[in-house]
C-alpha cells in the first residue's frame, strides 16, 4: 500500500487571442493505493520411462487493486473543494485459474518439451464513485514448445515457442483524466481487454576451446493480439487526450549473428557482428488508423590485441534506421549513427597501470541542431600494492575534452522526438580499492 500527497500548480499563457479554454490550475492531489496478491499451486511430475516425462500443474491467483485519487481546489487559501472531474475511487479484482500439462522427451543430444496451458481470467473493475461494475471473463489456450539440441559439448541449438497473456494495470483501467500536463491528458479505459502474445526465440552458438573461435546467431519474433495501444484525440487548441485501447497487427523482431576469430596464438582477435530490428505499432489518431514502423540495421567490426602487459581494443559500428508512419510522411526519413571506440591498458614497472578509453559518436540525418558529434576520452593511472595486489590506488579523469552529452531519437505513433541531455562533464576522481577475496598472487595464477 502507498499514500502520496502533492500539489499541481499550472499557469498557461497564449501567444494568440484564442479563447482561454485552458484555465490555470492550483490543486492538491491525494493518492491512496493498495495491492494484494494471493497464490496457491500444486505440481505433479511423473517419469514414464528413461526418455519420457510428464508434468501437470494447477495454479490459482487472486489479485486485488484499489486506487483512490482525489483533487482538491483552493478556496479562501485552503484546499477544500473537491474537483469531481479529476477524482475517482476505483478497484480491480482479478481471479486467475491456470492448468498446465507438459510432455518431455529427452535423449543424449536433444530435449523436446511440448505443452498446453488453459487459463481463465475474471476481471471485476468497479467504479466506486458511481457504483458501476465492468466485468470481463476471458479464457485462453496457451500452447508452448521448446527444443534443445547439442551437436557436441560446445555447439548448441535452442528453439522456444511460447504464448502469454498480459492483463491491464489499474492506471490503464481507471476512467480518470490525468491533468498533470494540460496539453496531454490521459484517461483510463475500464473495457480494456488482456493481450495475447506469440513469442518465438531461436539461438545457436559454437565455441572451440583450443582455437578460441566463437560463433553465434539467433533471433526472436513477437506478435501481439489485443495489444495495448492508444486512441489519441486533438481538440481545437491542439491539446491531446490519450486513452488506452486494444489493437491488432503489432509485432517486433530482432536478428543477430557474430563471431570471434583469434589469430597469431590468440595475441590478436577479430570480432564482428551484425543485427537487425523490426518494430510495428498500430494506434488511432482523431479516428484515423495509424501504423508506425521502425526498422534498424547495425554492423560492428573490432580488433583486439593482448600482449600480456599490453592490451588494445579498437572497434567501429554503423547503425541505419528507417522509420515509417502512415499519417505523418515527414517522419519517413532514415537516420544513422556511427560509433568508434578505443580502449587500451599498459602495465608499467613497479605495478603501475595506465588505462584509457575513447568514444567518438557521429549522429546524422536528424533534426537541425541534433546532428551531434562528440568525442569522450577517459584515462586513469593506477598503482597496485602488496604481494596479492589487492590494494589499488588510482587517479581517474573522465570526459577530458568536456563534450559529454546524451543524444536520443524516439519513434512512436506519429511522432519522432529528438532529445539531447547535458550530463555530468569533465571531472576527476581519486579511487582506493581493497579486495578482501584476493587469495593468490599473479605467480600462483601462472602455475596453472
Amino acid at each position: 500500500s502507498s499514500t502520496g500527497t502533492g500539489t499541481l500548480n499550472t499557469k498557461t499563457s497564449f501567444s494568440t487571442t484564442t479563447v482561454r479554454a485552458i484555465s490555470d490550475i492550483d490543486q492538491k492531489k491525494e493518492n491512496n493505493s493498495s495491492n494484494s496478491t494471493h497464490n496457491a499451486s500444486v505440481n505433479f511430475f511423473e517419469p514414464f520411462s528413461k526418455k519420457f516425462k510428464g508434468e501437470a500443474t494447477y495454479e490459482f491467483t487472486y489479485n486485488t487493486n484499489a486506487q483512490y485519487k482525489r483533487s482538491l481546489n483552493k478556496l479562501n487559501g485552503d484546499y477544500s473543494v473537491l474537483d469531481s472531474v479529476f477524482s475517482n475511487d476505483f478497484s480491480n479484482d482479478k481471479y486467475v485459474h491456470q492448468a498446465r500439462v507438459k510432455l518431455i522427451y529427452e535423449v543424449k543430444k536433444y530435449r523436446i518439451g511440448v505443452g498446453l496451458r488453459g487459463r481463465n481470467v475474471v476481471l471485476e473493475n468497479t467504479n466506486n464513485y458511481t457504483g458501476k461494475l465492468f466485468e470481463q471473463n476471458v479464457s485462453n489456450l496457451l500452447p508452448f514448445a521448446n527444443l534443445n539440441y547439442n551437436f557436441n559439448q560446445n555447439t548448441h541449438l535452442y528453439f522456444n515457442y511460447n504464448t502469454n497473456s498480459q492483463q491491464p494495470n489499474i492506471n490503464q483501467l481507471q476512467p480518470l483524466p490525468n491533468n498533470t500536463n494540460q496539453n496531454f491528458i490521459t484517461l483510463g479505459n475500464p473495457d480494456l481487454l488482456p493481450t495475447f502474445m506469440h513469442q518465438f526465440n531461436l539461438n545457436f552458438n559454437s565455441y572451440k576451446p583450443v582455437s578460441g573461435k566463437y560463433f553465434w546467431m539467433g533471433g526472436n519474433y513477437n506478435i501481439t493480439q489485443n495489444a495495448f495501444s492508444s486512441k489519441l484525440e486533438y481538440d481545437s487548441l491542439g491539446r491531446s487526450v490519450s486513452t488506452p485501447i486494444n489493437t491488432n497487427g503489432n509485432y517486433s523482431g530482432n536478428g543477430w549473428l557474430g563471431g570471434n576469430i583469434p589469430m597469431f596464438s590468440k595475441l590478436l582477435s577479430l570480432n564482428m557482428n551484425a543485427s537487425t530490428g523490426l518494430y510495428s505499432n498500430t494506434n488511432y489518431i482523431n479516428g484515423q488508423k495509424n501504423i508506425t514502423r521502425n526498422n534498424s540495421y547495425n554492423g560492428n567490426l573490432g580488433i583486439s590485441v593482448d600482449l600480456d602487459k599490453y592490451f588494445f581494443d579498437i572497434n567501429g559500428s554503423y547503425e541505419y534506421n528507417v522509420p515509417f508512419s502512415t499519417i505523418n510522411n515527414q517522419n519517413n526519413l532514415p537516420y544513422t549513427t556511427q560509433t568508434y571506440n578505443f580502449m587500451g591498458r599498459v602495465e608499467l614497472p613497479k605495478k603501475f597501470f595506465i588505462e584509457s578509453d575513447a568514444n567518438y559518436t557521429i549522429n546524422s540525418r536528424r533534426t537541425s541542431g541534433y546532428n551531434l558529434n562528440f568525442f569522450i576520452i577517459n584515462a586513469s593511472v593506477a598503482k597496485h600494492f602488496g604481494k596479492l595486489e589487492n590494494l589499488i590506488v588510482s587517479a581517474k579523469a573522465f570526459d577530458i575534452l568536456n563534450q559529454n552529452i546524451a543524444a536520443n531519437r524516439q519513434v512512436y505513433n506519429n511522432v519522432i522526438t529528438d532529445s539531447k541531455t547535458k550530463i555530468i562533464s569533465r571531472y576527476f576522481l581519486l579511487n582506493i580499492t581493497y579486495k578482501f577475496n584476493s587469495q593468490k598472487t599473479k605467480e600462483d595464477d601462472n602455475e596453472y
